[in-house]
């Protein structure tokens, strides 16, 4: 057991668990439910063909098999070859392998409807089932019976009770019961279904899992009361709960946070400005994270007794060289976070000018090691992938043109009396528009209020945007004169729209909630926009690549561009545009180099023959 599973309370396998979830025996049948059909085994499907080639040459050779089925199989095989660019010979056939290369493509980028791909998508499935390698329809889709229904039925409809009725049919079959659930039985199920089913997000079935069945325990009539807690995450590395530390390092951690919030005294220049729930949530993820790796090294977290413990010098070198990757000799993204979470605690919390000095000595050398890896590859890879779609103009005009199309599909919608659809769909309109004009980050967008932020003339139209430093990430007060397009989306919006998604709630946040009075979360809006870029333009990007397209339209056109792109974006410092868009003008400056190149010939040889007309008298 190591010490993420002392700090969670969690146990071994016990022998009951472990003879369930390893034998994978579909239970007797009783009176009340008789499985439809065998459950497969949870390994890796045996005879797996070698390839998707290779298996439709096997089914080719079965009796049976209608011609137009097998047609149907080879025509999906051969565009699902042609969308990811592999041969059919190459293609595996393993569920958990072909399941990444099918999630990875969008159907928009190949110029093809959502339903087209979701029949590929069936008859690749049902080639599968054909060769027994891929769960079968009866099993997926078996009618509940027993506790598992009686306690499924008081649930609400839900993405996550969608996700939980495949849980309770897996365990249903096994004879488990809902009390017996754990996150053991989870991992499990999320494995099955990856080797099994071609799903490859296990890692977020398993998150919709918890989520449901933390939202139901004591709330749900009949559902067990215990909590599906895990070991939390940091950045791809498990964290302890707070409560593994000792009682003063909470305490005091607590209190170090509650500071973040208000500033106690005005005239204590050293106390900062106050910070958003946010941006406190963001500090203390990184201090636990920090105790997590230092508890490591000091054998249990009982002697991090208080956040002075983490600021000196040997314990924090140990805290930061943890996001050190040494295989690949490079710092990794969290690295800086991490150090400026404990220079602030060093410096506004235990005013320390020893520790801050050496932190800051640190975080220079982090910084400079970072920058030139920055320079070296041109930016983040990942950044780069992204942007460089938008090399194809067919892409870019797709993009520029979504806020237009969601407002269109609204207007469609309305008309066939979707009205909440519609209302849906012009909201994520809204938010792109809103989005290309002004390019916020992702918190002042899902906190923009109507009547604070939204200036009106005396005729009482909308005619700028304003959202005060206080309200933004580094004090850079943001926004901008509103377009009169834009603000009729936005009155039409108000007065049509929003009454459907506010359901007779009064709110003045322009992206509400679906519940209660609040605005709607950053990570909702996120992955609402993040799905309808990827539905419609066929790139996966976020609301945040927003950003980083002005930065790539200006460095193509001008590469001297960068102080426009810092006031754009709201840099506070010109060092932070640079250091991570600079790379993007040197395309830019090549063509102006080339360009004064041809000027410069030009003249030359223009001064040339000038010279040669007066030596041979030519006027």
């Amino acid at each position: 057991m190591d010490l993420f599973d002392w700090a969670a309370g969690e146990q071994p396998h016990s022998a009951k668990h472990t003879e369930a979830t390893a034998s994978f025996a579909t239970p007797p049948p009783s009176p009340q439910h008789v499985p439809p059909a065998p459950w497969p085994d949870a390994d890796t499907p045996p005879d797996i063909p070698g390839s998707l080639a290779a298996a439709l040459e096997r089914v080719a050779l079965r009796d049976g098999i209608a011609p137009e089925t097998l047609r149907d199989w080879r025509s999906a095989v051969s565009r699902l070859a042609a969308f990811t660019g592999c041969s059919a010979d190459r293609l595996p056939a393993a569920p958990a392998e072909l399941g990444p290369l099918m999630d990875a493509v969008l159907p928009a980028r190949h110029n093809i409807k959502g339903k087209t791909w979701r029949n590929i998508r069936a008859a690749i499935r049902g080639l599968l089932q054909e060769l027994g390698v891929h769960a079968p329809k009866a099993v997926l889709h078996a009618p509940l019976a027993g506790v598992w229904a009686e306690l499924l039925s008081r649930a609400p409809d839900s993405p996550q009770t969608a996700c939980l009725r495949g849980l309770a049919r897996w365990c249903d079959a096994r004879g488990i019961l809902p009390k017996d659930v754990d996150q053991l039985m989870i991992a499990d199920y999320c494995e099955w279904r990856r080797c099994w089913t071609c799903l490859s997000l296990v890692t977020q079935l398993a998150s919709n899992i918890r989520q449901g069945w933390n939202r139901f325990a004591g709330k749900v009539e009949g559902w067990p009361a215990h909590r599906l807690d895990h070991s939390r995450r940091f950045h791809g590395r498990r964290h302890l709960p707070l409560d593994s530390f000792p009682a003063s390092f909470q305490d005091e951690l607590q209190r170090y946070l509650a500071s973040m919030t208000e500033r106690a005294d005005p005239l204590d220049v050293r106390s900062g400005r106050r910070l958003s729930p946010e941006t406190v949530h963001f500090h203390r993820e990184q201090l636990i994270g920090g105790a997590t790796v230092l508890a490591q090294h000091l054998g249990g977290p009982d002697a991090i007794t208080g956040l002075a413990k983490l600021v000196d010098e040997e314990p924090a070198r140990l805290i930061i060289l943890a996001e050190y990757d040494h295989k690949a000799r490079k710092w990794r993204s969290q690295a800086l976070p991490r150090i400026s979470a404990l220079t602030r605690v060093a410096d506004r919390w235990l005013r320390s000018d020893v520790h801050r000095a050496k932190l800051c000595e640190f975080r220079r050398s982090i910084s400079e090691g970072m920058d030139a890896e920055l320079r070296r590859i041109g930016g983040s890879c990942r950044r780069r992938e992204m942007l460089r779609e938008f090399d194809d103009p067919v892409v870019l005009r797709k993009f520029l043109d979504l806020p237009e199309q969601c407002c269109r599909r609204a207007d469609r919608f309305a008309a066939e009396g979707r009205l909440v659809t519609a209302a849906h769909a012009h909201e994520r309109g809204l938010a792109l528009a809103l989005l290309q004009e002004f390019a916020l980050r992702r918190r002042n967008l899902a906190n923009i209020d109507i009547a604070r932020h939204f200036q009106r003339d005396s005729r009482g139209r909308i005619i700028a945007l304003t959202i005060d430093g206080s309200e933004t990430k580094n004090g850079v007060t943001l926004g901008g004169r509103v377009r009169p397009e834009l603000a009729r989306r936005i009155e039409r919006h108000l007065s049509r729209h929003r009454p459907q998604l506010l359901k007779g709630r009064e709110s003045n946040w322009l992206f509400p909630a679906k519940t209660g009075s609040g605005h709607c979360s950053i990570e909702a809006l996120t992955v609402r926009l993040r799905k309808t870029i990827a539905t419609f333009v066929g790139i996966r990007m976020g609301p945040h690549g927003y950003r980083h397209l002005v930065a790539k339209l200006f460095a193509e056109n001008d590469p001297t561009a960068m102080p426009v792109v810092q006031r754009v974006l709201g840099h506070a410092d010109l060092k932070t545009t640079e250091r991570m868009y600079g790379t993007m003008t040197t395309a830019a400056a090549q063509a102006t180099y080339a360009a004064m190149l041809d000027k410069v010939r030009v003249r030359t040889r223009r001064a040339e023959q000038s010279r040669t007309a007066r030596k041979e008298g030519r006027p």
